[in-house]
């Protein structure tokens, strides 16, 4: 997993960085698109 390179960012559960929580909130936006896993992104600058 990619956090594992962060480990002062994980902690155990109910920590908003733990495993268990990015895996769930991966899934639950994964449900939103269709996907198995997805991540969220916020577009701070749109450019035409």
């Amino acid at each position: 997993m990619v956090m594992q390179i962060f480990s002062s960012e994980i902690a155990e559960h109910p920590f908003p960085g733990s495993e268990r929580n990015i895996r769930v909130l991966a899934t639950f936006r994964g449900a939103t698109c269709g996907c198995e896993y997805a991540e969220s992104f916020v577009l701070l600058k749109e450019i035409y």
